[in-house]
C-alpha cells in the first residue's frame, strides 16, 4: 500500500486543478489530502502590504473497523506563502531571521461510532469553538471577540478555546437534533513565553482544562447553543502582582439561523482571567499573567448568497465584533480600562470552483492600551483598513 500511496501524494502536489483529493480508498481504508494557498493585502493609512493568510495542508486518514465503527486521524500544517522576517541585535550585530515555514495546526487520532459518537486525542478543534465558531465566518477578518484566538497564548491553543486546542481529549455525540460535547486538557510542561516576549513570573503551567458544549437545532433552521470553558494556570514563581495560580473562565451562548441563501448568527461571552485586550501593550505589563481580570464580548454575523447572479458565486457579508475590558490586569489601584476591540466588517466574496476572491472593509473603533502617564492610562485608536484576499483550495 505504501508504494502506491507515495506516488499518489507526489502526483497530488503537482496537480493544481484538484479540489480536495481522495488519494486512496480500498473500501476499508482511505486517505484524503486538502488545504489551501491564500494571500491577502491590507491597506491602512494609505499604505498597502501583503500578508500571509493561514495557508495550510492536511492529511486525513480513516479505517473502517466494522459497519458502525471507524478509526481516524488527521494532521495539518500551516505554511507561509511569503517569507516573514525579524531583525535581532546580537552583541551589536544586526541579524535577520526568516520565520519558520511550517507550523503545527492539528494532530489528533480517534474513533467514531454511528450511534455512540466520537472520541479524539491530540491537538484538535475545541468543543468551545463548536458554539463560538458560529460567528467566525468572515472571509478574511473576524473572530475577535469570543475568545477563539486568545488566552495566555495568542492562538488560544494553550487555554483550549481555539480551533486548535493543545493536549486535548474530546467526546462528541449527536442525539437527534441535539449535539453534546466535552473536552479535557492534560497538564502541560512549563510554558516560558509570554506576551511581548516578557517573562510571566518565570513561566506558567496549565494544570488542567475542561469544556462542555450543547446545541439544539429546530426544524425551521434555528439553532441555540451554550458552552463553558475553564483552565487552571499556575506560576513557577508567585509575586504580589501575579498570584501562584488563577483560573481562566469563559461562558458563551449562541444562536444561528440558516435558511436557503441566508445565514445569520450571534454569540456573546463573559470572560474571567482570559483575554489580553488591555495587556497587549508595548510596556510589557504582565500582572495577573498578562490576562484581563474581567471582560465581555459579542459577535454578530450575516451572509446572503446571491444565488441568481453568476451561478451563485457571489455572497455579501457583514459582521460586528466587540470585546470590552471591565477590569484590567493591574494588581492594585485603578483597574478600570477603556481598552476594547470594536470592529464592523462589510464585504463581498466571489467563488469560482477552487478559487475564492474576497473584499472586506473594516471600520475599526478599537482602543489599544499604550501605558500609564502620571497615573492616567493612555490609549491609541484603531485605524480603519481594507483587505483583499485570493485563495485556491485543493
Amino acid at each position: 500500500m505504501q508504494k502506491k500511496l507515495l506516488p499518489a501524494i507526489a502526483l497530488f502536489m503537482l496537480a493544481s486543478q484538484a479540489i480536495g483529493l481522495e488519494v486512496m480508498n480500498d473500501g476499508t481504508s482511505k486517505v484524503n489530502i486538502g488545504g489551501y494557498l491564500s494571500l491577502q493585502t491590507k491597506t491602512a493609512d494609505g499604505r498597502t502590504k501583503v500578508n500571509n493568510d493561514s495557508a495550510r495542508i492536511n492529511f486525513a486518514f480513516e479505517h473502517s473497523l466494522n459497519e458502525a465503527m471507524a478509526g481516524f486521524a488527521l494532521v495539518e500544517w500551516g505554511y507561509k506563502a511569503k517569507n516573514e522576517y525579524t531583525i535581532t541585535n546580537n552583541a551589536g550585530v544586526l541579524e535577520t531571521k526568516t520565520a519558520e515555514l511550517f507550523v503545527n495546526r492539528l494532530a489528533y487520532v480517534g474513533v467514531k461510532h454511528s450511534e455512540y459518537g466520537s472520541a479524539a486525542f491530540g491537538k484538535q478543534k475545541s468543543v468551545y469553538s463548536d458554539i463560538s465558531g458560529w460567528t467566525d465566518q468572515c472571509a478574511i477578518n473576524g473572530g475577535n471577540a469570543v475568545g477563539l484566538c486568545n488566552g495566555i497564548t495568542s492562538d488560544g491553543g494553550f487555554s483550549g478555546t481555539a480551533s486548535r486546542s493543545d493536549d486535548a481529549i474530546s467526546y462528541r455525540i449527536e442525539l437527534g437534533s441535539m449535539k453534546l460535547g466535552a473536552q479535557y486538557q492534560l497538564r502541560d510542561s512549563n510554558y516560558n513565553e509570554s506576551l511581548n516576549k516578557t517573562p510571566i513570573d518565570g513561566g506558567a503551567r496549565r494544570n488542567y482544562g475542561y469544556q462542555v458544549a450543547a446545541s439544539y437545532t429546530f426544524d425551521m433552521g434555528l439553532s441555540l447553543g451554550a458552552t463553558y470553558s475553564e483552565t487552571s494556570l499556575e506560576a513557577k514563581i508567585s509575586t504580589a502582582s501575579s498570584p501562584k495560580g488563577i483560573n481562566s473562565r469563559a461562558i458563551a451562548g449562541g444562536v444561528k439561523y440558516i435558511m436557503d441563501d441566508l445565514y445569520l448568527a450571534a454569540t456573546c461571552v463573559q470572560f474571567q482571567n482570559y483575554t489580553t485586550t488591555h495587556a497587549s501593550s508595548p510596556t510589557g505589563n504582565v500582572d495577573n499573567f498578562g490576562l484581563d481580570k474581567k471582560s465581555e464580548g459579542f459577535e454578530l454575523f450575516g451572509r446572503y448568497k446571491l444565488s441568481q447572479l453568476l451561478d451563485g458565486g457571489i455572497s455579501l457579508q457583514a459582521s460586528w465584533n466587540k470585546l470590552k475590558v471591565d477590569e484590567d490586569n493591574t494588581s492594585s489601584g485603578n483597574t478600570s480600562s477603556d481598552a476594547k476591540i470594536d470592529k464592523i466588517m462589510v464585504g463581498a466574496v466571489y467563488e469560482l470552483g477552487p478559487l475564492r476572491f474576497a473584499l472586506e472593509y473594516v471600520l475599526n473603533n478599537s482602543k489599544f492600551y499604550e501605558g500609564t502617564v502620571n497615573n492616567v492610562k493612555t490609549y491609541k485608536d484603531g485605524d480603519d483598513y481594507c483587505s483583499l484576499q485570493a485563495r485556491y483550495s485543493f
